[in-house]
């Protein structure tokens, strides 16, 4: 039993001194780590730069093809990576002082004329240079011929077309002399004017005020576009676009029969629900009408809270729809 204590000192001051042993040992074996040798690195050496010879001259005659001497001619030419440009004067003549060794990419440009692309060599003579091509008489255009139009929007009672546009589409494809599209705003009764018109056969489209500058709901051919209204515009032509406009109206109730105020109505085409009017809130009597519609197929959706109600509603020409609408309690409540 005497032996255990003297074993717990006598094991861990065994190891340490094995340990300090071996280090020992092993930095008087280790050899020492060579000197680092750094030194300077070569100064850098640059070729010298030698500049661009220059000092060769160009001197030259632009003519055109019957040889008369074109006047104000722009010549360009490039020597090594510098480009410079001169005009000729009114004999034709031109001159370069101070240009690199030849040859010399050019382009010569004169009034009347097709652009000359070529090389000119550095010869010490006089360069004659002739353009072959010039430009026929430019093209004639027909004469296109201009009218004003008064114009009328045939409108439901009561139904007020202030800043309704009427979109005018040429059925020509858009050439430099063809038709363009025009817009005019209408007044409260629907007139618009247009100034001067170009006499052609257009393509009649109507937008609501808020969908100015756009390209639909077209209050001509109902939301599934397939009617269109033609227009043969002419002299003393006046222009009529009869609107079959209808409405989309309803008053939204709870179950108990109150009215339901600041309700959100909005309205959207069944084909395409991305396609929307602008919404309308419910008023203190719980009514709201959305006008003026097209003809087509909607989707009716009314928000009050946490509750929404949607109907689909399929509108004629000129209908006056009136919708059915009550707010239906929560299914444990009832």
């Amino acid at each position: 039993m005497r032996l255990w204590p003297f074993l717990k000192l006598a094991i861990p001051l065994g190891t340490l001194a094995a340990l300090a042993i071996g280090y020992a040992v092993q930095r008087a074996t280790l050899q020492p780590d060579p000197p680092i040798d750094i030194q300077r690195p070569p100064p850098a050496t640059f070729a010298k730069l030698e500049p661009p010879v220059h000092g060769h001259r160009l001197a030259g005659r632009v003519s055109a093809p019957s040889g008369e001497a074109l006047d104000r001619a722009l010549v360009w030419v490039r020597s090594g990576d510098e480009g410079s440009f001169t005009r000729t004067d009114a004999q034709g003549a031109f001159g370069f002082d101070d240009l690199g060794p030849g040859p010399w990419p050019a382009k010569i440009v004169a009034l009347g004329f097709e652009p000359l692309d070529l090389t000119l060599e550095d010869t010490g003579k006089l360069t004659q240079i002739a353009l072959a091509k010039a430009y026929g008489p430019p093209p004639t255009l027909a004469r296109v011929e201009h009218e004003p139009l008064a114009g009328q929007l045939e409108l439901p009672a009561g139904f007020d077309a202030s800043d309704c546009e009427v979109v005018l589409e040429p059925e020509a494809p858009t050439s430099i002399d063809s038709a363009l599209p025009r817009r005019a705003r209408c007044d409260a009764q629907g007139a618009f004017h247009f100034d001067d018109l170009i006499a052609a056969k257009y393509l009649v489209r109507v937008l609501p005020a808020w969908a100015r500058g756009g390209s639909w709901p077209d209050l001509v051919a109902g939301v599934a576009g397939k009617a269109s209204h033609e227009f043969t515009h002419a002299k003393g032509a006046q222009l009529a676009v009869q609107l079959e406009l209808g409405s989309i109206q309803g008053t939204l109730a709870e179950a108990s029969g109150a009215p339901v105020e600041g309700a959100l109505a909005e309205l959207a085409l069944a084909s395409d629900p991305g396609r929307i009017w602008i919404p309308q809130s419910t008023d203190a009597q719980g009514h709201f009408r959305l006008h003026p519609l097209p003809h087509g197929a909607y989707v009716l959706t009314l928000r009050a809270g946490g509750a929404t109600l949607v109907r689909q509603v399929e509108l004629g020409p000129g209908e006056q729809r009136e919708v059915p609408l009550r707010l239906e309690p929560p299914a444990g409540e009832r």
